[in-house]
């Protein structure tokens, strides 16, 4: 009886880890996601800067 009721217990706080684990994942990927798409932004602000600078030079020799 003692063996089955601390292996309740065990699988109890392997629950609560297993929430708390969920959510940090979902803040982890938000995090990423977030990195992901200010790269991604300033990478498409410079590759347009130079770009347009480009194309004044060809515009106006």
């Amino acid at each position: 009886m003692a063996i089955a009721g601390a292996y309740r217990k065990a699988v109890g706080h392997g629950h609560r880890v297993e929430r708390r684990r969920r959510g940090r994942i979902a803040r982890s990927t938000a995090t990423w996601l977030a990195g992901a798409a200010a790269w991604t932004a300033l990478f498409l602000g410079l590759g347009w800067l130079v770009a347009a600078g480009f194309y004044g030079l060809l515009a106006n020799p």
